[in-house]
């Protein structure tokens, strides 16, 4: 794999549009929107780009060079995130692993710009890692362990959220209101012998109790941050949610009281003008407390009222849609996976350039039995698609070919298709 093409596929699609558009670099049929433009067109136009700037300097347009790119690219990086210049190459390669933030392009051009005699020492082995879908620096630096990643994530969303101060927070109001004692000897119960002595405990506690015993149990070995525990988690938070507004609207009922009491002494003492205002002054401060802790109030059930709607609208759909997915062995096929990134069908989709490298190792097997969705602006060029789909048909591979952009486009043909190949088999 040659430097340009290493570097344009370890850009992110987002990277790519801002490279185009910061360069000027025309793309035919689109001019500043470039969010409907297929990732591999983007990488296209770019490669000619730069391959145009390797060329001796001649009148006219000057064309975009590699250094360029790679100093717009880690400028802007560098920006954002001034810290990352103090980072050294192994921890890039941790960063790259366990950050989301830290796309390979970002990367790749951090260590063109801040560490040149490495980049120009294991450029080759960085271009093969990105052809072969490996780790950017895989063999470079030494193996990131997998205790070291879940170190770095742990510590990024304990900062990130405040997920444990909020935790100890909810500890604190139960041994406010249970006893210090009570609390201390509920967690002993909970956690002798981790999930065995916790399903007991929960078991043997009121239902109106039982967050208690679960809160318990996440604090010990930071458990809350196991998506195995997500479900009790949210419970918890959603049992002090639920605390935190019984107690808004006791203390909406308190204010309501206290106005209208206020009011009634305002009617017994307005000939005395100074307690007039004294007791004005008392009572307007009382209305907004009221007013801003109704409209607190009513956005939360409003906010409450609408999650349940759009969850009971959504699940069903998403319910059928992995059932057919999963019952028709279905695997999309892209070159825009990002749009499917936190979704729940992100299982199911493949990204074209890993699909290229099956292909051309003749890998049919992978395939087999299975029903193919795939993306035909993933394809720049027609002989390529005509390529694709003999490899598809000699191989007795079901395909369809799934057209648009964006995730509305693919999910309806999805389910036309699906639908379809069901009548079918049928």
């Amino acid at each position: 794999m040659d430097e340009i093409r290493m570097l344009v596929n370890t850009l992110s699609k987002n990277e790519i549009a801002a490279v185009v558009w910061n360069f000027r670099i025309k793309v035919n049929g689109f001019h500043k929107n470039f969010e409907r433009v297929p990732i591999e067109m983007l990488r296209s136009f770019l490669m000619k780009e730069l391959k145009q700037g390797l060329k001796l300097k001649r009148k006219g347009r000057k064309y975009t060079t590699i250094p360029e790119v790679y100093e717009y690219i880690s400028f802007s990086f560098l920006r954002e995130y001034p810290s990352v210049e103090e980072l050294s190459l192994e921890d890039l390669a941790l960063k790259l692993e366990t950050d989301l933030k830290f796309s390979q392009g970002a990367i790749l051009s951090l260590i063109y710009t801040n560490f040149r005699d490495d980049y120009d020492e294991y450029k080759e082995i960085m271009a093969s890692n990105v052809e072969e879908n490996k780790p950017l620096l895989n063999g470079i630096v030494n193996k990131i362990t997998i205790e070291e990643k879940l170190k770095t994530l742990q510590g990024e969303l304990l900062s990130e959220d405040d997920l444990f101060n909020r935790l100890k927070e909810y500890i604190s109001q139960v041994k406010e209101e249970a006893g210090k004692e009570f609390y201390e000897k509920v967690y002993h119960r909970v956690n002798i012998s981790g999930e065995e002595s916790f399903l007991n405990e929960l078991s043997l506690t009121p239902k109106d109790l039982r967050h208690i015993p679960i809160l318990a149990f996440l604090i010990e070995k930071n458990r809350y941050l196991e998506v195995d525990y997500n479900y009790f988690l949210q419970y918890v938070i959603r049992i002090f949610d639920d605390k935190e507004r019984a107690v808004a609207f006791r203390t909406i009922k308190e204010l309501e009281e206290e106005v209208d009491k206020k009011e009634k002494e305002f009617q017994k003492i307005k000939e005395e003008k100074e307690r007039f205002e004294e007791i004005e002054k008392n009572n307007n401060r009382l209305k907004k407390q009221y007013s801003e802790l109704k409209e607190y109030n009513d956005k939360l059930v409003t906010r409450a009222a609408r999650l349940y709607e759009l969850q009971e609208i959504n699940e069903p759909f998403l319910r059928y849609f992995q059932n057919l997915l999963s019952k028709h062995r279905a695997r999309i096929i892209t070159s825009d996976t990002e749009i499917f990134h936190n979704t729940e069908i992100i299982d199911y989709v493949e990204g074209i350039q890993e699909f290229h490298c099956h292909r051309k190792k003749k890998n049919a097997q992978r395939y087999q039995d299975q029903t193919i969705l795939i993306s035909r602006a993933s394809f720049v060029s027609t002989p390529e698609w005509i390529v694709t789909k003999r490899f598809f048909e000699n191989n007795k591979i079901h395909y369809f070919e799934l057209s648009g952009y964006d995730m509305s486009d693919y999910i309806k043909q999805i389910v036309e298709n699906l639908h379809k190949e069901r009548m079918r088999v049928y």
